[in-house]
């Protein structure tokens, strides 16, 4: 019996597949009877993933700045509509007081901001260089 309101499971190539088992168990460290989550990926997950990754590498860098940085806000909206979610399931996982849990949920949306930034931005957006004429 997991707390979760899904089966456990690994996202690879837009599909969640369950983490069959319970060679892992997830407790909650406030409650140790409470199983968070249980399971035991298969090694061929990984080879999945690792296979879905470089597939979707092309596409993804092909997609305008733009195109990219929509995708990140929208994550950007969608971990802060669900940030008391996500702090419940901080909480319940790691024991942590809900208050940090919170701030930790929250810190999902700013990460975004940081990514988004002036000095990460210089590294990825488009720019030129000025080159005088040798002729």
């Amino acid at each position: 019996m997991n707390a979760l309101r899904h089966p456990p499971s690994n996202y690879i190539d837009g599909t969640f597949v369950p983490i069959p088992g319970d060679a892992i168990v997830s407790t909650d460290p406030a409650r140790p009877d409470r199983v968070i989550w249980s399971g035991a990926a298969p090694v061929g997950h990984v080879d999945d993933a690792v296979a879905a990754a470089r597939a979707a590498f092309e596409p993804w860098a092909d997609r305008s700045l733009d195109d990219r940085i929509e995708v990140l806000r929208r994550w950007q909206a969608v971990t802060t509509a669900h940030a008391d979610a996500l702090a419940d399931l901080i909480t319940a996982e790691m024991g942590k007081t809900r208050a940090e849990s919170l701030f930790e949920a929250k810190a999902l949306a700013g990460k975004v901001d940081i990514t988004l930034g002036p000095e990460s931005m210089s590294r990825v957006a488009p720019y030129t260089v000025a080159v005088a004429d040798t002729r």
